[in-house]
């Protein structure tokens, strides 16, 4: 029986040009489907590493309901490199549509900060700033370098409170816009801002009434739905927390 199997996988390996391995995810001998490599790996898929690791992904999904390999094995780490190069712009919108269809994993803004290094986009984005007049704003889709776009715009959703000291210390002394200059409506970034330097400089903005009487206007904005996506990131950072819609200003003294 195991001899047979054998010559067959050998002739399906001669058909397609794919390779095979007898060993699954959860161990055992030959418990892939034959059919995963009569398939083969589908021609829009040009990146080396997506083309290496496709064949366990899907197999990896036949057993688990997901494509994402957990870290810990080769396969693992290939899928977190496929993460990293979706966010730097280097896959094909074929391969991403092939992946967003195998419901893929993609790092979220916020997480583009968490797994980059620092330095190496901190570096990027001196160089961003020597290069275009002391600009520290690249914006979130940054055609020459993706992922400096988008590790700046996941640094300004996590808010000061939520990074590194050390890496705020760096973004401080070159001046980095916490708040992008991108994106929202002038009356609103206007208001945003004078708050946020304020509560910086250590004043107590719910004292205010003027004050109180906006924030309360953006959380019923954002009951109702109509407050965007970037306004309501904002606010949870002036906030500081993802429950600011729900939660009660705290009282006047």
């Amino acid at each position: 029986m195991r001899t047979t199997l054998l010559t067959i996988l050998f002739c399906l390996q001669y058909r397609t040009g794919q390779g095979f391995v007898l060993n699954s995810h959860r161990g055992g001998v030959v418990k892939r489907f034959l059919n995963d490599y009569s398939d083969g790996i589908p021609t829009e898929i040009k990146n080396a590493v997506l083309k290496s690791v496709y064949l366990d992904m899907v197999n990896f999904s036949r057993e688990n309901g997901n494509p994402n390999i957990p870290l810990g094995s080769k396969e693992g780490r290939q899928c977190e490199q496929l993460r990293r190069l979706a966010v730097q712009g280097k896959l094909s919108e074929q391969e991403m549509e092939l992946l967003q269809k195998m419901n893929f994993r993609f790092y979220s803004l916020e997480q583009v900060y968490e797994t980059a290094d620092f330095d190496e986009l901190y570096g990027k984005l001196v160089k961003y700033r020597d290069e275009n007049d002391g600009d520290v704003s690249p914006p979130k889709k940054y055609n020459k370098d993706p992922e400096l776009g988008a590790w700046v715009t996941g640094i300004r959703r996590k808010g000061k409170d939520y990074l590194d000291p050390d890496h705020v210390k760096k973004l401080d002394a070159i001046q980095f816009d916490w708040v992008s200059p991108r994106g929202c409506g002038s009356q609103f970034m206007t208001q945003y801002r004078d708050l946020l330097r304020r509560k910086s400089q250590g004043e107590d903005i719910f004292q205010d009434e003027a004050a109180r009487k906006w924030l309360r206007a953006q959380q019923e904005a954002a009951k109702r739905g109509t407050l965007s996506e970037t306004r309501r990131h904002y606010m949870e950072a002036l906030m500081q927390g993802k429950d600011w819609v729900t939660d009660k200003l705290p009282r006047q003294t």
